[in-house]
């Protein structure tokens, strides 16, 4: 089947609070670097040859930037909607012009910077984060991954609970009790951090659909560390935080660990790490251009192994 639509095709939209286009374009030259890691979602857009009027539309008020993405004749995907500008940034790269986009996820701006203060009666992990969720006016939902049974409507010995700070420090300290936390769209999501003794207890492993990877695909080998798996793919909006990768179809793989470990790394190759296939992503990078060869998107995952803390066949590295 011949390609009838060549090359890497990005069109990015910015709108102002009241959903009014400022900017919509998919000629002029975009770059973007977005980072969905623990907390909230980062992004830098870099616009090239803005009119002096639209940087100025861009800088003023609420702004917030969707991004769509495609290769060649594939449709259009969403990557981010709604990313909040925070700051902008004009500078000359003779002859070009660049407008820098420095964007969070727009729930921070809207709920994890809202300060609460809330006593929590019988006060199980669910019932601390739902109250936190009243307290701060955060209108999007809590979506609960890989949970086991009862942990999130666990009792405690105190009858109440008092939670105070801004809604982001209320989740950093919660997620100490074994969680990791996400902006994604509208919605905050929570994703447990099993450990060898309880995966059995999650869907993790089982019921989740995971995101096959295909050698073809990889922009350089897969490295596995023990209990650790970093990837750099072709752009695949499919890879986000929280999602489940599957390497079985993998080919290949290098080692990235130390001395001591690289003793182990055939063990480490054959069984994927303590005998599993599926990991789960903890941290993603998606950057690209229409202009420059970038169009790549980088993961970090994770996948239970012996020992609470960390992995005991390095300890000593």
């Amino acid at each position: 089947m011949s390609i009838g639509k060549f090359g890497q095709w990005v069109k990015l939209t910015a709108t102002n609070k009241a959903g009014v286009v400022i900017l919509e374009t998919s000629n002029l030259r975009v770059d973007f670097d977005i980072r969905d890691i623990k907390g909230y979602t980062r992004a830098k857009f870099d616009i090239y040859n803005l009119a002096t009027k639209t940087i100025g539309l861009l800088s003023n008020g609420e702004v917030y930037i969707s991004l769509d993405v495609a290769l060649h004749d594939d449709e259009p995907v969403n990557l981010v909607s709604s990313m909040f500008v925070s700051n902008v940034i004009e500078e000359m790269d003779v002859p070009n012009s660049v407008t820098s986009l420095f964007c969070t996820s727009s729930i921070k701006q809207e709920a994890l910077d809202v300060d609460v203060s809330v006593i929590v009666n019988n006060p199980t992990l669910k019932n601390k984060l739902e109250a936190l969720k009243v307290a701060s006016g955060f209108t999007g939902r809590f979506i609960y991954k890989y949970f086991p049974k009862g942990v999130l409507d666990a009792t405690t010995p105190k009858p109440r609970s008092k939670q105070e700070g801004t809604l982001l420090e209320c989740l950093i300290k919660l997620s100490y009790e074994g969680f990791d936390f996400y902006t994604q769209g509208k919605n905050i999501v929570l994703s447990y951090r099993p450990d060898f003794e309880n995966m059995k207890d999650t869907d993790l492993f089982i019921n989740e659909e995971a995101v096959v990877l295909d050698t073809k695909n990889m922009r350089q080998n897969p490295r596995l560390g023990p209990a650790t798996l970093s990837v750099v793919s072709n752009l695949d909006t499919r890879i986000q935080p929280t999602v489940i990768l599957d390497v079985s179809n993998l080919l290949t793989a290098a080692p990235d660990v130390s001395e001591i470990s690289l003793q182990q790394a055939r063990e480490i190759l054959k069984d994927k790490v303590a005998g599993f296939d599926r990991y789960r992503i903890y941290q993603v990078q998606h950057k690209g251009s229409n202009f420059t060869k970038d169009w790549n998107t980088s993961a970090t995952a994770t996948s239970p192994s012996k020992g609470k803390k960390m992995a005991t066949n390095n300890w000593f590295t």
